[in-house]
């Protein structure tokens, strides 16, 4: 195993560090590198802005993913979701940041189609996620980077029917979200496979717009960025590198 082959484990995640820790392995827990990345970098005009936020509105932004799959699988219901929300909250304005890996008409073409209006956005990602009042967004790195800037989500996936099944027999954690995660409980809802559609999806996200929900909410996301730990992850991990290096001269 890892355990026993390696010298020293730089763990990023308090889990990871339970994990090696009980295997065995000398590890020692560093943060996680994106302390120090996610920041805002405009002004909170500026950023309000780019986000296409309004004062006297909620913003959701809509975070499908940077793969293609995960457009075709996601964005639809999203879009659809957007629509219900829409009917039930007309205060309510849509963005989408768009990856570079994503054409813009393909982006364009399923926003029109879906007669939603969303604003479609490039860079600042950051700005626009601290300027945001909830994302719905396809489980991955993008959720922690969300909730480091106080934004919560609905984590959403899904995939082949075939490979679901695989997963669910193979993989055994109660969660998915890397907030829920690092959390070590469910702070933010998560809708995978048949449960992802378009009304739950409605569902989820105006119940965590709820005041009294939104304030735990914050809280809890409060609470996963402290349990990341303190900036300076990258030179502590460099230091550490340096350390072994001069124990094995």
């Amino acid at each position: 195993s890892v355990a026993q082959i390696v010298n020293k484990v730089a763990a990023i995640f308090p889990f990871e560090y339970e994990v090696y820790k009980n295997a065995g392995a000398d590890t020692e827990f560093v943060g996680h590198p994106l302390v120090d990345i996610v920041k805002p970098h405009l002004s909170k005009e500026a950023a309000w802005k780019k986000a296409g936020k309004n004062a006297d509105r909620d913003l959701i932004l809509l975070l499908p993913g940077s793969r293609l799959m995960e457009i075709q699988k996601m964005l639809p219901t999203m879009l659809q979701a957007a629509k219900l929300i829409l009917k039930k909250r007309p205060e309510t304005d849509f963005t989408m940041p768009r990856a570079k890996t994503i054409p813009l008409k393909m982006l364009e073409d399923m926003v029109k189609a879906a007669g939603v209006p969303v604003k479609i956005i490039e860079g600042d990602n950051y700005d626009v996620m601290f300027s945001a009042d909830l994302a719905l967004a396809t489980s991955g790195t993008v959720t922690l980077e969300a909730a480091l800037c106080g934004l919560g989500s609905v984590i959403v996936y899904k995939t082949s029917p075939i490979t679901a099944f695989i997963a669910r027999r193979v993989i055994n954690i109660p969660n998915i979200g890397l907030p829920n995660i690092v959390a070590g409980k469910r702070i933010l809802p998560e809708l995978l496979q048949e449960e992802f559609t378009p009304e739950r999806l409605q569902q989820e996200a105006l119940a965590l717009l709820e005041p009294k929900r939104n304030t735990q909410m914050k809280k809890d996301l409060a609470y996963v960025s402290e349990r990341l730990g303190e900036p300076g992850a990258v030179h502590r991990v460099a230091e550490l590198v340096l350390r072994i290096a001069e124990e094995k001269q």
